[in-house]
C-alpha cells in the first residue's frame, strides 16, 4: 500500500481536540474509545440518514505493540439512548467476534495508546490491517491528559466540504456528551452554534411585500395601465387586458347574483382556454377560491374531490359530460357565464381581503389519497412578485403555458404574465403533449419564458435534435428564461437548451411543494457544468428551508433528511 503522505492530493485530514468527557467516563465507568465511537455513530447516522453502522475497530498499544481488530455492528434505534449505544459497543469490543469479509464498513475506528504526534507514520501499517477500509477513518491518540482526534478521509468518496460539516458536528456533540448521555439518539441535535449561524444567514430572506392586494387587484391595475395590450393568445382568439377585465367582471357579477357561498371553492372542470382563464379571474373577483380540475380525470376522482372540497358549484365545459356529478352540485356551462350580462356595470363588487383563499389545488395522490392545498392571495403573490422581479418580466414577455390548470405551475404562467403585463400563450388541448406544436409556437409567438417539468423540455430537445436538426444552432429559440421544476433535473439539461437559445438566456431550477405556493427554493444553474446532481439553491423571498430527520430534529448543512418549508408562501 502507498504511504498516505504520497496521496496527499487524495487524502485530507481534519484535527480536533476532544472536549472533556471525564464526567461521563468517571460517573458511568465506560471506556473513552467506546464513548467517542458512539458519538461518531450518532453523528454519522444523522448525516447519512441511516440507522445501522458497520465499522472496523482497531486498538493499538504502542508500548506493548498489542493490536486488536474487530468489526462492530451498531443499530441506532429511534428510542435508544446514547448511553445504551456505548454499552452495546463495549460489549461488542469484549466479544471475540470475527470481522465479516462480506460486509462493507461505513468507517474505520483506530485507537492509539500513548503514541506521540511525530509517530503518525504508523497510520500506514494500521490502515493496511483494516479488512474493509472504505475511505474514512477516525484516529484517536489517547494520553492521560487528552485525546487528539483526527479524521482521515478519501476526498474522492467523502467531499472535503461535507467532512468539515461532519467534523464540526462531531466536535459539538463531543463537547455536549454529558447533556446527551441519557437522551434518545433520535432527539440529539448535532448542529453546532457555527452551523446554526450559517443556517440563519442562509434563511435571511425577509423583505417587504404586498400584504394588502389580491391577485385580481393587481391584474386590474395592469388592465388600467395597458388596456389594449394582449393578455391571452390562443388559436381562436386574442384577448386584450381590457377584455380580460371586462369579461371577468361579468363572471364575478353573475356569481354574486347567484349568491354563491364564497366560503366554499368553485370547481372549474374545463380544459385550458381563454374562457377558463377568464373564469378563474372572475371567481377570485367574486371573493371565492377556484378549484381547477382536469375534465380528463376519471369521473370518480372528480366526484370525490368536489365532495371533499365542499364545492357546491362547478363551472364546466359541457353539462352533458357531467352526468356523474352529484345533484347537490349546481352546474354552469363555461361559455354561458361569460356572455354579456344585464346587470348594472357600475355595480360594485364585494371587497376581497389578501388573506382570503385564491385557489384550492389537489395533489396528484401518487403517494396516497389526493389532498387539497388552499393558497391565499397573499401567499401566491409573494412568490409571483419574487419571480417577476427575478426574471424582470415585462410587457414584451410571452409565456407558453404548458401545465394543466390543476398543476400549480399554471398559477405563475397565468397570473405572473397578467401582473407583469405580458401575454400567456395557450396550446390547444390536442397539442399539450406535442413537441412539434411547442416548437412552432416558440418560434411563431417569440416565446421568452419556458416553464415546465424537465421531462417536457427533454421531449422538446429530442424533437429538435431528430426532426429539426437544421435548427440546432444558437439563437434558434427566443427564450430568455427557462424555468424547470417538479422533478429530478438532469445535470446536462441546462447545457443542451442553452446551445439553442440566445446568449442572454438563463436557466433557473426551482423546487418546493404544492403546499408552498408554487415554489419555495431556486437556483440559477445557467453555468452548471458538473455531472453531479443539481443543488436546490436558496429559499425564495420570505420563505425558509430546513432539513430535518425522521423525528423532526433539525440537521446541519450536508445532512440527508426531509425538506421543511416555512414562511409566507405556506398553505
Amino acid at each position: 500500500m502507498k504511504n498516505l503522505s504520497s496521496l496527499s492530493t487524495k487524502f485530507d485530514s481534519i484535527e480536533m481536540q476532544s472536549e472533556s468527557i471525564t464526567i461521563v467516563i468517571d460517573n458511568f465507568d465506560v471506556n473513552k474509545k467506546s464513548v467517542l465511537d458512539a458519538i461518531w455513530v450518532a453523528v454519522l447516522c444523522k448525516f447519512k440518514s441511516i440507522n445501522q453502522v458497520y465499522w472496523d475497530s482497531v486498538s493499538i498499544d504502542s508500548m506493548s505493540g498489542k493490536k486488536r481488530c474487530s468489526q462492530i455492528n451498531s443499530e441506532v434505534l429511534s428510542g435508544s439512548l446514547l448511553s445504551e449505544l456505548v454499552i452495546q459497543i463495549e460489549n461488542d469490543l469484549k466479544s471475540t467476534k470475527v470481522s465479516n469479509p462480506q460486509q462493507c464498513s461505513n468507517f474505520s475506528s483506530i485507537y492509539y495508546e500513548n503514541v506521540s504526534e511525530h509517530e503518525t507514520r504508523i497510520y500506514n501499517s494500521i490502515i493496511e490491517d483494516i479488512p474493509h477500509y472504505n475511505g474514512l477513518a477516525l484516529l484517536f491518540n489517547g494520553t492521560k491528559e487528552e485525546t487528539v482526534i483526527k479524521i482521515i478521509f478519501d476526498s474522492a468518496k467523502w467531499p472535503s466540504w461535507l467532512m468539515k460539516e461532519i467534523s464540526d458536528s462531531y466536535r459539538y456533540a463531543i463537547s455536549s456528551v454529558n447533556k446527551f448521555w441519557n437522551i434518545a439518539l433520535s432527539d440529539i441535535t448535532i448542529i453546532s452554534h457555527k452551523q446554526w449561524q450559517w443556517l440563519e444567514k442562509w434563511n435571511e430572506t425577509d423583505i417587504d411585500y404586498d400584504s394588502v392586494s389580491t391577485i385580481h387587484d393587481r391584474v386590474k391595475a395592469r388592465a388600467l395601465l395597458q388596456p389594449e395590450s394582449t393578455a391571452i393568445i390562443s388559436t381562436f382568439r386574442c384577448i386584450t387586458y381590457a377584455e380580460l377585465d371586462k369579461f371577468s367582471d361579468v363572471v364575478a357579477r353573475k356569481l354574486q347574483h347567484l349568491k354563491v357561498d364564497t366560503l366554499n371553492p368553485i370547481a372549474v372542470v374545463a380544459k385550458k382556454s381563454w374562457q377558463s382563464l377568464v373564469i378563474l379571474l372572475g371567481i377570485m373577483k367574486a371573493g371565492a377560491a377556484y378549484l381547477p380540475l382536469d375534465p380528463k380525470d376519471p369521473p370518480l376522482r372528480l366526484k370525490d374531490i368536489i365532495k371533499e372540497s365542499g364545492a357546491m358549484l362547478a363551472i364546466v365545459d359541457s353539462i352533458p359530460d357531467m352526468v356523474f356529478m352529484s345533484n347537490s352540485v349546481k352546474l354552469l356551462e363555461l361559455n354561458s357565464i361569460i356572455e354579456e350580462d344585464n346587470f348594472n356595470t357600475a355595480t360594485t363588487l364585494d371587497m376581497v381581503a389578501s388573506d382570503q383563499l385564491a385557489y384550492l389545488i389537489y395533489t396528484s395522490g401518487t403517494t396516497g389519497k389526493p389532498k387539497g392545498v388552499a393558497i391565499s392571495h397573499k401567499a401566491a403573490l409573494n412568490t409571483i412578485d419574487d419571480m417577476c422581479d427575478r426574471l424582470k418580466l415585462c410587457p414584451n414577455d410571452r409565456i407558453l403555458s404548458l401545465s394543466n390548470l390543476n398543476f400549480d405551475l399554471s398559477v405563475f404562467d397565468i397570473f405572473g404574465s397578467f401582473i407583469s403585463g405580458g401575454a400567456v400563450v395557450l396550446l390547444e388541448s390536442c397539442d399539450s403533449k406535442n413537441p412539434q406544436a411547442w416548437f412552432e409556437m416558440l418560434i411563431t409567438y417569440k416565446i421568452t419564458i419556458w416553464d415546465s417539468v424537465p421531462a417536457l423540455l427533454l421531449l422538446l430537445l429530442e424533437y429538435i435534435e431528430t426532426v429539426e436538426s437544421g435548427a440546432m444552432q444558437p439563437n434558434t429559440l427566443p427564450l430568455r428564461w427557462v424555468l424547470l421544476s417538479g422533478d429530478v433535473l438532469p445535470p446536462i439539461l441546462p447545457h443542451k437548451i442553452l446551445k439553442l437559445a440566445s446568449k442572454k438566456c438563463r436557466v433557473l431550477a426551482l423546487g418546493g411543494s404544492t403546499e408552498g405556493s408554487i415554489w419555495s427554493i431556486g437556483n440559477d444553474i445557467t453555468n452548471w457544468e458538473s455531472s453531479e446532481a443539481v443543488p436546490y439553491g436558496k429559499p425564495l423571498r420570505n420563505q425558509k428551508i430546513f432539513i430535518i430527520d425522521e423525528n423532526g430534529v433539525p440537521l446541519p448543512p450536508g445532512a440527508i433528511g426531509e425538506i421543511v418549508i416555512s414562511g409566507i408562501g405556506l398553505a
